[in-house]
């Protein structure tokens, strides 16, 4: 078929075209409607070695780092520091239940820690977000302090703490309506050939 015997099918068969194209875009509204909106806060940490300043030592010292941040994301979500986010917090939430809304990452090549916390309420993900980081920091100067009697050779700094989001982070209306719209005019075009 040629594009003008396509656009003849469509013109022939328009009203049917326009009805599935309005019924996905009042599909995506109502799902966007009904979904509970979550916010996201995202707190961000560099992690150091205390070392002498020599070349030599700042190098082992990142080379360090970079092995044992990854270890740190994966510590993130553990009971040893959500159980003090959640009582510091008074927070209903189980300590499993808390972890599967919390993200950590770490931007490639960077001893930079980022921890998003995902909430109904940006005033309640801003607030663990933060308490995730100190709570992080506090079991990270346990775990490797080896004499007592020393400083910890680690330490966590909070760079960007959690700020309490404006604009949820799902649902999106907007590329909810524009992901309808294209579905409509997809199944539209379809159902009239």
């Amino acid at each position: 078929m040629r594009l003008s015997e396509y656009l003849l099918v469509v013109r022939k068969r328009f009203g049917l075209v326009a009805a599935i194209f309005l019924a996905s875009i009042l599909s995506a509204f109502a799902v966007s409607s009904f979904i509970t909106p979550t916010y996201e806060s995202t707190t961000r940490l560099f992690v150091s070695t205390s070392s002498n300043v020599s070349t030599a030592d700042l190098l082992t010292g990142n080379s360090f780092t970079q092995q044992r941040i990854k270890s740190y994301a994966d510590i993130v979500t553990s009971p040893a520091v959500l159980d003090a986010v959640v009582a510091e917090l008074s927070l209903p939430d189980e300590v499993d239940k808390l972890a599967e809304r919390i993200a950590t990452s770490v931007p490639l090549n960077t001893v930079v820690l980022e921890i998003t916390v995902s909430d109904p309420s940006p005033y309640k993900a801003a607030s663990i977000a933060n308490s995730v980081a100190n709570s992080l920091e506090n079991v990270v100067i346990n775990l490797e302090t080896v004499d007592p009697t020393l400083a910890s050779p680690v330490k966590l700094s909070v760079i960007q703490p959690g700020q309490i989001a404006k604009d949820p982070a799902s649902p999106r209306p907007l590329l909810n309506l524009a992901l309808g719209a294209l579905i409509g005019l997809a199944l539209g075009f379809g159902a009239s050939l």
